[in-house]
């Protein structure tokens, strides 16, 4: 119990500082998507990070977790993927050939899964990342990750297009952030 109410009051730190904070650089993807850090958080051997993408383009973006995530701090301690939200994830995170073959072998359910961001629209994704060292953690954080990407122009269009051809039309987005201070929750 005493895990799980960390871990919340290090999310619930994440979110609060996300709603107070200023982003950080923003960062260029694919088809008019940004993104930038919002907050990075932590506390013990819990890492939050909270990112901002932003649909700046006119496409509708459909995306989706696929990882690996990982982030790595100036002391050099690696933080392991445990958990996100506010975004789909694959099923087999961090095997990024097997999520990708899950858009061709079940394209209808793959497809259904990814997350829908429409043209001027935000969200945030919240990382929960773990370290199993204990020494003292670096004061600045580089974190990356990736996504599975689809961008559509005409949603009309789009419905009448077969599944199998849509699955053909998502890509990888690596997304990576670096050099990022870490707030320390008490």
């Amino acid at each position: 119990m005493l895990k799980k109410t960390a871990c919340s009051s290090l999310v619930a730190l994440a979110l609060i500082l996300s709603n107070n904070a200023m982003c950080g650089p923003t960062k260029k993807l694919n088809d008019g998507l940004e993104g930038s850090v919002v907050a990075v958080a932590r506390k013990d051997q819990k890492l939050a990070i909270t990112i901002s993408l932003h649909n700046a383009g006119k496409n509708t973006a459909y995306l989706m977790l696929i990882g690996p995530t990982l982030a790595t701090d100036n002391s050099a301690a690696s933080y392991s993927y445990e958990k996100a939200g506010g975004i789909s994830v694959c099923p087999w995170h961090g095997n990024g050939s097997q999520c990708m073959g899950y858009f061709y072998s079940n394209p209808r359910e793959a497809l259904s899964n990814l997350t829908k961001v429409d043209p001027e629209t935000s969200i945030n994704i919240t990382f929960t990342l773990f370290t199993l060292s204990k020494e003292t953690h670096g004061s600045v954080v580089n974190f990356s990750t990736v996504l599975a990407s689809r961008f559509v122009s005409d949603l009309l269009q789009d419905k009448a297009l077969r599944d199998d051809l849509k699955a053909k039309e998502v890509h990888q987005i690596p997304l990576g952030f670096y050099g990022e201070p870490v707030t320390e929750a008490r």
